[in-house]
């Protein structure tokens, strides 16, 4: 495997108002992302060629394993593991995948393109939170109770917690934190801050790493825990999600530290593991699978948020 970019994207959040009062305010976010080529590598160019896993491939393998599903076993012979598409069809605009067309035209797999693969006709890694709006959030506004929860989630999607189809126990299944966007002011460096995200289905937690000066303002960086992805955590419990697939070891209950199976909370259900970049914080078995791959680094790998103490934002 060889690395290449960075493809920088301008990101720009709009907010519509939904409802306001009683303490909460409820409203959805609407999200464009924008190609910044003068912060991407000087050589990157979305019309660049990769080669990616192909998801199709994969939820066709999946099916196959059932043995009433000859027609899909079949099917495997005309499809490869992997793709070649462009940068810009990989990450927004989508591409439409030729074996998926011609398969699927064909009567007897009718049933297994639309029942197995529900995927949508253009498959994009980040197409569906492109010029889209997000499910509405409801927030306190922290009126009632002096700020303390200010920014807090009450409801998303018009729901008080994730599907339990996600994941299992109480807590894996609770909207902690706010959006993101917004927290409590006055918040101290031992504190954890939470917020709820949707791409990941779950919600996840920074603690304070350092003081930092950012455009001349003294401000707190926040990172992701080394710890946030290590299911022998006793809050990760829930987080593990046995697929039934043996991928680094026999009768394995769990992915390996650092890697989180987001599935289930996929349309379709495509066979999707993430990480931190460069596997960091994941077991040494992990990043030693890939050859090629660039050594992890705190400093230029985790995932940060710098923000001023008073105001916090």
């Amino acid at each position: 495997m060889s690395a290449i970019g960075p493809y920088a994207y301008d990101h720009k959040i709009g907010r519509e108002v939904l409802k306001h009062g009683n303490g909460t305010l409820k409203y959805a976010n609407y999200h464009i992302f924008t190609y910044n080529q003068n912060h991407s590598c000087d050589h990157c160019s979305l019309d660049h060629r990769v080669w990616i896993p192909n998801i199709v491939f994969q939820k066709f393998v999946e099916a196959a394993s059932n043995p009433s599903m000859k027609a899909a076993q079949a099917a495997l012979t005309s499809q490869t593991p992997f793709l070649e598409v462009s940068v810009r069809d990989m990450l927004f605009k989508g591409y439409k995948d030729p074996f998926l067309d011609k398969v699927c035209a064909i009567p007897f797999m009718n049933f297994i393109c639309e029942a197995v693969l529900d995927l949508p006709d253009r498959i994009a890694f980040l197409g569906h939170i492109n010029n889209t709006k997000s499910n509405a959030f409801e927030i306190s506004t922290g009126e009632n109770d002096d700020g303390e929860s200010l920014g807090q989630i009450q409801t998303w999607n018009d729901e008080s917690s994730v599907p339990e189809a996600w994941w299992s126990g109480e807590f894996a299944t609770m909207l902690n934190g706010s959006d993101g966007s917004l927290f409590k002011p006055f918040i101290d460096k031992s504190s954890k801050l939470y917020i709820f995200v949707p791409d990941l289905c779950r919600s996840i937690h920074f603690t304070f790493d350092k003081e930092v000066i950012y455009k001349g303002i003294n401000a707190y960086r926040f990172t992701v825990p080394p710890k946030l992805f290590d299911w022998n955590e006793p809050n990760n419990e829930a987080f593990c999600y046995n697929s039934g697939k043996e991928f680094f070891k026999e009768n394995e209950e769990c992915l390996p530290k650092g890697l989180i199976d987001i599935s289930r909370c996929r349309k379709g259900e495509p066979p999707i593991v993430i990480s931190l970049p460069n596997f960091l914080f994941a077991d040494d078995q992990v990043k030693e699978s890939v050859i090629g791959l660039n050594a992890s680094s705190v400093d230029h790998d985790d995932i940060e948020m710098i923000l001023e103490p008073a105001c916090f934002i």
